[in-house]
């Protein structure tokens, strides 16, 4: 990684701290899922590797300098999650962005890394609930990695893909991962 793509995780990352409070503050910090913009604005704007970092650095810079999200188990499980998210976004923004455009691609993408970055978490809390002699169903992983999130998927599958669109055509870049510095 290079200055540049260092300082793009360490913004996104910033982003992921900052939001949080300000939409719990109001209210709407488990309807919005503020965290999870970062790691995937990342991943669609700055590519696969940072979006990766961005994901897997961010719970734990909150946690040290929020105090939220309690890191374990929920710190944990929201690395794997973010860090899925912003790696498949970007990978995916790579393959596609040049076959089938910006906001399909954009789309495609992010429904790919929400659903990678839920069953991955999914997984860890399966693991987590039978290292602790609990059982975690697959009616509470649907009940709490979907329809609990509702509101916050809706916004990002609404959010994500048009700001991909007007950022891209914005810049006048053929590519979201220009690496010209």
């Amino acid at each position: 990684m290079n200055t540049k793509s260092i300082t793009q995780v360490g913004v996104f990352i910033a982003i992921g701290i900052i939001l949080p409070p300000v939409f719990h503050a109001v209210g709407l910090g488990n309807i919005v899922l503020p965290m999870h913009f970062a790691p995937l604005l990342c991943g669609l704007f700055s590519g696969p590797k940072e979006g990766f970092m961005c994901g897997i650095i961010l719970p734990i810079a909150s946690f040290i300098i929020m105090a939220m999200p309690p890191l374990y188990p929920v710190g944990i499980s929201m690395c794997i999650e973010l860090s899925a998210y912003g790696f498949v976004i970007g990978l995916l923004m790579q393959r596609l962005l040049l076959h089938i455009g910006v906001y399909l691609s954009s789309m495609v993408a992010l429904i790919s890394a929400m659903l990678a970055g839920r069953l991955l978490s999914g997984v860890f809390y399966f693991i987590f609930f039978q290292f602790h002699g609990e059982v975690y169903t697959w009616s509470i992983f649907l009940s709490t990695m979907f329809i609990k999130a509702l509101p916050g998927i809706i916004i990002q599958i609404i959010i994500i893909p048009f700001l991909a669109t007007v950022i891209l055509k914005k810049s006048n870049r053929s590519t979201l991962f220009s690496r010209k510095e």
